[in-house]
């Protein structure tokens, strides 16, 4: 009773108040996110302490903004003259930030294969590319193309690829972001022997010519899915899964 009802009295009578001056969305971003909501909830602010939140909320404005693709804001924190002490944060954020390169590499079997799929794969890949020239830059949209490109890579062929190295280098006074990514597929990877578990009343025999997954077939995820399907769908069985796991070698 007395914890919740002390959390209520904090929550009515904030330590101050935060005002965020902002074009709409950064001030969502910012009235969300920032670090200096938490410290509302601290009773008996001085006026030294005050001072520290406002040096650290700068930085940490400063942080937010950079991952909505603003690197070059303007953010003036003041405190307010008033009954009540009022924190406010104005951002003028200037030039958003957009891509002005993409450069995305490959190693490992996918960059020497001979093989048109490896080339296929490849281009596909790169054509995928979710974050092209002239897109704003954010974290989201970053992280978000480079984890679509390791799906990609790994749905075929290559399920032991991953990222090898990725860098988003950041021109502010240009506004401008030249992204880097090397992905390194490992080797290539093929279906081996078929284990079966779990058939009691037909033949194991049913399953490989169900699946179609013959021994030595390249490997590729959306065929997998599809003979799961098939299996589950055969009325033969209840349920079926279809467990691959990647050994090289």
């Amino acid at each position: 009773g007395c914890a919740l009802g002390g959390a209520a009295l904090a929550q009515e009578n904030p330590a101050f108040d935060l005002v965020v001056r902002a074009p709409d969305e950064l001030r969502t971003v910012l009235e969300n996110n920032l670090e200096l909501r938490r410290y509302r909830e601290v009773s008996d602010l001085d006026d030294a302490e005050i001072a520290r939140l406002i040096v650290l909320a700068d930085k940490d404005a400063r942080e937010l903004l950079a991952t909505q693709g603003y690197f070059a804001p303007d953010v003036k924190i003041t405190r307010e003259p008033g009954p009540r002490t009022t924190l406010v944060v104005a951002v003028e954020p200037g030039p958003r930030t957009r891509v002005g390169s993409v450069d995305i590499q490959f190693q490992g079997d996918i960059a020497t294969s001979t093989d048109p799929d490896a080339a296929a794969q490849r281009e596909e890949i790169r054509a995928g590319w979710e974050l092209p020239v002239g897109q704003p830059f954010t974290q989201s949209a970053w992280d978000g193309a480079k984890s679509q490109a390791t799906r990609q890579l790994l749905a075929r062929r290559y399920p032991a690829g991953r990222i090898a190295d990725s860098l988003a280098d950041i021109d502010a006074p240009n506004a401008r972001a030249g992204l880097g990514l090397k992905l390194e597929s490992g080797p290539l990877f093929r279906l081996g022997s078929m284990r079966i578990t779990g058939i009691e009343r037909y033949d194991p025999v049913l399953v490989p010519r169900l699946a179609r997954l013959p021994e030595g077939m390249v490997y590729d995820q959306e065929k997998i899915v599809d003979a799961q399907l098939r299996l589950a769908g055969s009325g033969y069985f209840d349920s079926a899964f279809i467990y691959v796991g990647p050994q090289s070698g």
